[in-house]
């Protein structure tokens, strides 16, 4: 019993999520941009499923953040496309490991990449995309 945790626990482990705290255990910068993202079913067996399109908040080596019209699936295996056409980057695999309606047809989701994309290779889409002017997502 002593695994379980209690509301307190809960309530203390909540409050470390704060912006400071989860942006200090980000393994790569971030660079906000806006680019069409499609998300396909990743697994074979769902192949047949259709695709979602939304856009892009942020991009790292690691993973993004998009923001789709319908629900994303929080577990799911999806195959991310970052406007390969523009930005030279390939399709990747990535988990969805977080998701929240902003409001009824706005869903924010962030994925996680199961390989990391070549540092090198991130910048250069992403100077592309952005005519040589890139931030970084704080």
């Amino acid at each position: 019993m002593d695994d379980i945790l209690n509301d307190n626990d809960l309530i203390a482990e909540l409050a470390t999520n704060t912006r400071d705290e989860v942006e200090s255990r980000r393994q790569h910068a971030r660079f906000s941009v806006a680019l069409p993202l499609i998300a396909s079913p990743g697994n074979f067996s769902d192949r047949t499923m259709a695709s979602l399109s939304g856009s892009t908040v942020d991009i790292s080596q690691g993973g993004c953040l998009g923001v789709f019209e319908r629900a994303v699936q929080v577990g799911d295996i999806y195959q991310l496309d970052l406007d390969s056409a523009h930005t030279g980057l390939p399709r990747i695999y990535a988990r969805c490991v977080r998701a929240r309606m902003l409001h009824d047809s706005a869903v924010e989701a962030g994925f996680s990449f199961f390989a990391s994309l070549d540092a090198n290779e991130l910048r250069e889409a992403m100077q592309r995309v952005a005519k040589g002017v890139t931030r970084a997502a704080a």
